[in-house]
């Protein structure tokens, strides 16, 4: 178990070292007076294009960096970076939604958009300063004569209703049948723009899903070389099971029969390892089926990317043990090979773009100039498997430590209300209040309350042996319902006094891969008693070693700690 934390770990390093310059990545592509991003560093796209700019947003929404991005030097201002973000989604939302001659109304961009506008709202940045389902598109149809003659003017909220009521035939584009990968957009935009979208669409989108997952699960499975698509089928696995999650959250009528229809967690699951097996060396996949073809400029067939598959399967499987399979673990170590191997650096005009090309077009892959939208995706994906990792990680160091990763859901309170309290008088103050108080006031609202920790919080329990030192905290992690871990002297000498150090260097390793966790030091102050005469090794260790890292421990405010002494 310890190589294979250590083995995720250097996955995990290895997608943040790329990860690290999305922001500089993206910078270059950013055309301030026109409030888009350009697709290449040349060309004449400075008017922007709505898919690249609006797969830039959803990269830095995805990694919380749009503030960060948008801040206005040399004084930063979040309420400024609030507004110019506003101002270039809703520039995007009012350009036309066209892509290579397709029309305003294709559900290609329709729903890159949708799902922005989804990212933006659930945003923890909060960077839009106005609703974004107000916000209107007028449709521009252009004419034979060159003319453009403007349709209806809607809002988003008007705009995903009518996907949903048309689906699953709004998945379309043109005469292409409806994709697994164009409905997950949907999907995704829908939970989170109007989760209460409405039974009916729900119903039609979940039977669409099951059948299409089938058929492409029919058609890899019988090797119809003609046919298959296991791009497809990972994208119906993955819409699958967004729809179960969606539909197990809502009190819908039929709310069970629409869960029986989808196929099972084993079914979706042994889907995706499948598609993993038809996934190239290299890392990405080969071209299947396109989702369309574009009308003009020479652009071809227009195709998935593999980091817009894999980020969707990343984001579906992030709690699941499904990524933990040796077949999903090379592959996206693969993938991560093929992003350090393939990165472009393109000079124009005394600006460098650093990033990545689709392949889509051949005559810019060629002259081996970046695109934004698939920097972008490439992005996407790499601060999603990072996240997903780390959940990995977290999962494994709690089964190292014998706890159980997954807790029960519902917090019990129980044991912490029977807790016998004591009265206590603080010296700043002279407030009376008791133990109990202080402990629900300082350390259980805030958690209780967002979830989180917020400020940092560590506890020094004192008292002899028998005081409910450990009851306590027990109880605690009951009551918010997060997993304990208890250490105790033994833990940090199990290898020998001679290795102190490193076995306090790999608990502390694994102690801050952990959140949203309780983790118990128990007598560890019996070190420095423990002494042999002359020789003060553990007082030494205690403070050089144990101080500094329980410091760090608590400066990042990731985990709820105790210690207690006699």
């Amino acid at each position: 178990m310890v190589e294979a934390i250590q083995n995720l770990r250097e996955l995990r390093k290895k997608a943040a070292s790329i990860n690290a310059t999305l922001v500089d990545d993206l910078k270059p592509f950013f055309v301030t007076d026109a409030l888009v991003f350009r697709r290449l560093p040349t060309g004449s796209d400075d008017k922007g294009n709505v898919t690249n700019t609006c797969s830039c947003l959803m990269a830095l929404a995805t990694a919380e960096k749009l503030l960060d991005f948008f801040k206005v030097h040399p004084t930063p201002s979040i309420v400024d970076a609030q507004v110019r973000i506003t101002e270039i989604f809703e520039n995007a939302v009012k350009t036309e939604w066209t892509s290579s001659g397709l029309k305003d109304d294709n559900a290609f961009s329709s729903l890159i958009v949708l799902r922005t506008a989804g990212l933006l709202s659930k945003s923890a940045e909060k960077p839009l300063t106005r609703p974004v389902l107000e916000m209107t598109h007028t449709t521009r149809q252009q004419m034979e004569d060159g003319s453009v003659k403007e349709g209806p003017t809607r809002t988003l909220k008007q705009i995903a209703i009518e996907f949903g009521k048309k689906a699953p035939d709004s998945f379309r584009v043109d005469d292409y049948p409806a994709t697994p990968g164009i409905a997950y957009w949907f999907v995704d935009a829908g939970e989170n723009l109007m989760p209460d979208i409405g039974e009916t669409v729900w119903q039609k989108i979940t039977e669409w899903s099951s059948e299409s997952f089938a058929r492409q699960v029919s058609l890899v499975s019988a090797q119809h070389d003609a046919m298959k698509d296991p791009v497809a089928m990972a994208l119906a696995a993955c819409l699958a099971t967004r729809l179960r999650k969606i539909i197990s959250a809502q009190a819908f009528t039929n709310r069970d029969g629409m869960i029986q229809g989808l196929p099972t967690n084993i079914e979706v699951e042994q889907a995706v390892l499948n598609a993993f097996r038809f996934q190239e060396e290299s890392g990405i996949w080969p071209k299947y089926f396109p989702l369309f073809n574009y009308k003009k400029g020479g652009a071809g067939s227009n195709y998935l990317f593999s980091f817009e598959v894999l980020e969707v399967i990343v984001h579906e499987f992030e709690n699941s043990s499904l990524l933990e399979k040796e077949i999903i673990l090379s592959g996206l170590a693969r993938a991560l090979d093929w992003c350090e191997s393939n990165r472009l650096t393109y000079e124009h005009e005394g600006r460098v773009y650093q990033g990545w090309n689709s392949g889509g077009q051949i005559t810019t892959l060629m002259q081996g100039k970046p695109e934004a939208w698939a920097t972008a995706m490439v992005h996407m994906f790499l601060h999603k498997l990072r996240s997903a990792l780390s959940v990995l990680i977290k999962r494994r160091t709690l089964l190292k430590y014998g706890v159980s990763p997954s807790g029960s859901n519902r917090p019990d309170s129980r044991e912490w209300e029977k807790f016998i309290d004591s009265p206590v008088r603080l010296r700043v103050d002279g407030r009376e209040t008791t133990v109990k108080t202080l402990v629900q006031e300082q350390i259980l609202n805030p958690i209780e309350n967002d979830k989180r920790i917020g400020e940092r919080r560590s506890a020094l329990l004192f008292g002899p042996p028998g005081t409910a030192k450990t009851s306590l905290v027990r109880a605690i992690a009951q009551k918010i319902d997060w997993p304990l871990v208890e250490l105790n002297p033994s833990d940090f000498l199990k290898n020998g006094l001679e290795n102190i150090y490193s076995q306090a260097d790999s608990i502390f390793n694994d102690l801050n891969d952990l959140w949203h966790s309780v983790v118990f030091f128990d007598e560890m102050d019996a070190l420095a008693r423990k002494r042999a005469p002359g020789l003060d090794v553990f007082r030494q260790f205690l403070t050089t070693s144990m101080l500094p890292k329980l410091s760090r421990l608590h400066d990042d405010a990731r985990v709820l700690f105790f210690m207690a002494t006699k």
